[in-house]
């Protein structure tokens, strides 16, 4: 009887421990807040992340409160742009997505293209 009790014993802590290993996170995120030159929040910037190695997109807006996310993109280096009507494109090359880490790039507008 004792031997039962051990068995099941530790055949409960290896299911235990076999569903921890598969709620490890193999994702990351991008967060951030887009601003004109004045500091004003800009809502409706259209943010696309390129995973360089696959060229595959995600892409979202900013919300009225100039705040975007992206959550769940594999880890890889990406490629981030920015676009808002008016505002000159920016664009961060070799963005390095860490395992289970939310990345903040803010992006602060430096000039108009003089189109508004």
């Amino acid at each position: 009887m004792l031997r039962r009790a051990r068995v099941s014993i530790e055949f409960s802590a290896v299911f235990f421990l076999a569903g921890i290993c598969f709620a490890q996170v193999d994702r990351s995120g991008l967060t951030g807040t887009v601003t004109d030159p004045s500091g004003r929040l800009l809502a409706e910037t259209h943010i696309r992340a390129v995973q360089n190695s696959t060229q595959r997109q995600r892409e979202t807006m900013s919300d009225a409160n100039g705040n975007y996310n992206i959550p769940e993109l594999p880890v890889d280096t990406y490629t981030v742009t920015f676009e808002h009507p008016g505002f000159q494109t920016l664009k961060f090359v070799d963005v390095e997505q860490v395992i289970g880490r939310t990345e903040a790039l803010d992006y602060r507008s430096t000039a108009a293209t003089g189109r508004r």
